[in-house]
C-alpha cells in the first residue's frame, strides 16, 4: 500500500498550535518565515526537541532552538532568570523541564487538530531533547523535514520541523 501524501492542512495542524502555545506560555507572537523542503539541520540549531507521532500520521516533529532562545524561552516560562541551558554538569533541569512542556502542550493540541482531520488514532511520545549543533546534526541527518522558521519576538529564532506520513 502506497503511502498518502502530507497536505498542507496537515502541516497546517502543526503549525497553528505551535503559535498558539508560544503565545500562551510565553507572552509572544510566532510569526512563520516561511515552509521549506530540506534534509538535516539547520545551522544554529544547538538544542532540539524531539517528540515521535503514532498512529496513521507517523513519525517525528522537532523543535530547534539556538542555546540564546533555548535559554530565553525557559528564563519565560519559569518566570525567573535561567543565565544558563548548560552547566559543567549537564544540562539545566529548568530548561529542559520548559522546553519539554512547550513541545508536549503544542503537540497535544496538535493532536485534537489531527482528529478534526480525521486521523484519530494519532498519539505522541514523550518529548526528548537533544543539546548540540552536532549532536542536532547527527539526529536530522539525511530525514527529509518541512522545515517552518518562526520569529519569536525578543527570542529570536525558533523551527518547527516535521518529517512525517501518512498510512492509508
Amino acid at each position: 500500500m502506497r503511502e498518502e501524501p502530507v497536505k498542507a492542512e496537515h502541516i497546517n495542524a502543526f503549525i497553528v498550535p505551535f503559535m498558539e502555545t508560544v503565545e500562551k506560555m510565553l507572552g509572544m507572537s510566532a510569526v512563520a518565515k516561511g515552509v521549506s523542503m530540506r534534509e538535516g539541520s539547520e545551522e544554529g540549531n544547538a538544542l532540539t526537541v524531539a517528540v515521535g507521532v503514532n498512529g496513521r500520521i507517523n513519525g517525528e516533529v522537532y523543535l530547534s532552538f539556538s542555546e540564546g532562545a533555548a535559554v530565553k524561552a525557559a528564563s519565560l516560562m519559569k518566570s525567573r532568570l535561567i543565565g544558563e541551558m548548560v552547566t559543567f554538569d549537564g544540562m539545566v533541569p529548568e530548561v529542559e523541564a520548559a522546553l519539554k512542556e512547550l513541545a508536549n502542550v503544542t503537540l497535544g493540541h496538535t493532536i485534537g487538530k489531527l482528529r478534526e482531520l480525521g486521523l484519530e488514532s494519532t498519539t505522541i511520545t514523550p518529548p526528548t531533547i537533544h543539546v548540540g549543533q552536532a549532536v542536532v546534526n547527527n539526529l536530522l541527518s539525511g530525514k527529509a523535514l518541512v522545515a517552518i522558521p518562526f520569529s519569536v519576538g525578543s527570542l529570536g529564532r525558533m523551527e518547527l520541523a516535521l518529517c512525517l506520513k501518512i498510512a492509508p
